[in-house]
């Protein structure tokens, strides 16, 4: 799953960076594998000790594990009280595929929604510099540093890598569709029966949750 959004990042930018940074976590592993095959066969380097791929503590993250912690009080946190709540109320029950599938079918496009706008805001705030040491850093926010590196006395270090490159691994680092093909058809055909509108708040996620789930279990 995290490959897979390491692996989308590349395609949108249509580069890796030179070097990365991450914690020794199972999950990056692969990442690890192909961040370092995709740099060492594109930066033109022929010598494989120069790594591009760093691993190091989580806790030296300091900057980035603040900003998690912040983000999970005040976003994800609500929505796993929330799923926790619909579990303990009886309304969800986290091993049958049936609540799984409504639950991604009704919730997952306002997730989403909160996600990019999450990426959205982090992207237009302004950087401060570390407080540690000499107050060295970057300063800027992150938009304006990443397309205008020149402004800030830099340059772009990305390492171009083609589309169709990335494609062979694909299948690697595929990630699990949101709902089923089958999933998505049945429940869209009950919403036009029924007159249901697609959700633009958790109410109305919430709403068409219950109504799903209710018609369907009433159906089999």
């Amino acid at each position: 799953m995290i490959a897979h959004y390491h692996l989308d990042a590349v395609k949108q930018i249509g580069g890796a960076p030179q070097k990365t940074r991450s914690d020794d976590g199972s999950e990056n592993s692969l990442i690890e594998a192909m961040h370092t095959y995709l740099c060492f066969t594109n930066s033109g380097n022929d010598n494989p000790s120069d790594s591009s791929f760093a691993i190091g503590r989580s806790t030296a993250n300091q900057r980035i594990e603040a900003y998690w912690s912040h983000l999970v009080k005040d976003g994800p946190g609500w929505w796993i009280h929330f799923f926790k709540d619909l579990r303990d109320l009886n309304l969800f029950n986290d091993s049958d595929p049936l609540h799984i599938e409504c639950i991604r079918f009704c919730f997952m496009q306002i997730l989403r929604k909160e996600l990019h706008q999450v990426a959205e805001l982090w992207n237009e705030h302004i950087i401060s510099p570390s407080k540690f040491g000499n107050n060295s850093g970057p300063r800027g926010k992150p938009d304006c540093m990443f397309f205008l590196p020149h402004l800030y006395g830099t340059e772009n270090y990305q390492i171009n890598i083609a589309l169709d490159e990335l494609e062979e691994f694909d299948d690697a680092v595929m990630c699990p569709a949101d709902v089923t093909d089958e999933f998505n058809e049945f429940a869209t055909c009950l919403m036009d029966e029924f007159g249901w509108q697609a959700p633009s708040n958790v109410k109305d996620a919430l709403d068409l949750y219950i109504n799903l789930t209710k018609t369907i279990q009433e159906l089999v």
